[in-house]
């Protein structure tokens, strides 16, 4: 059996073999070049047990690749990223501009959806609209909701939330 670039003669059986990683790293090479290619797959291998290591490379692969973030690529030919960085990046350090951009408002969306009245004047400096429900509990219209589908085969669920009250129900 060829030599384990993860694991040791007293821990068991290798994870992942030197044959693997080269044919992991030809797989990204026409992105990267041979010898990079081959430095990550080989860093990935040893940080990441198990199939975590397939995870994180389906993931800078995924990423190397898409035409949408070239930025990305560039990043990692450039030197910006070294290999040991990108066994533990994160996909969403991996993302695009655009797409960084997009996750940021939905987070701010989020935490100003959990605010409540005052503090939500406070930081948007405006007062909140009026929603098209009308509360269960107050009565207000100072409503939002959100149109749930889990599945094709099942009806959608509308989640409504009143900012007035704070209280919360399917609709």
């Amino acid at each position: 059996m060829p030599e384990s670039t993860t694991g040791s003669a007293s821990s068991g059986p290798p994870l992942v073999d030197d044959k693997a990683i080269a044919q992991i790293a030809a797989l990204i090479a026409a992105e990267l070049g041979k010898n990079l290619a081959l430095h990550v797959v080989k860093i990935v291998a040893e940080k990441h047990t198990g199939g975590n290591w397939k995870k994180q490379i389906k993931i800078i692969i995924a990423n190397l690749k898409d035409k949408a973030n070239p930025d990305f690529k560039s990043s990692v030919l450039n030197g910006e990223f070294t290999p040991a960085q990108l066994a533990d990046l994160p996909s969403s350090g991996m993302a695009s501009k655009k797409l960084k951009r997009q996750r940021e408002q939905i987070e701010k969306a989020s935490l100003l959806a959990r605010l409540d009245t005052e503090s939500y004047n406070a930081a948007v400096g405006s007062e909140i609209a009026d929603g098209v429900v009308p509360c269960v509990n107050c009565g207000s219209m100072k409503t939002s909701f959100a149109i749930v589908a889990l599945s094709v085969d099942r009806d959608a669920v509308e989640y409504v939330s009143c900012s007035a009250c704070g209280h919360h129900w399917k609709n």
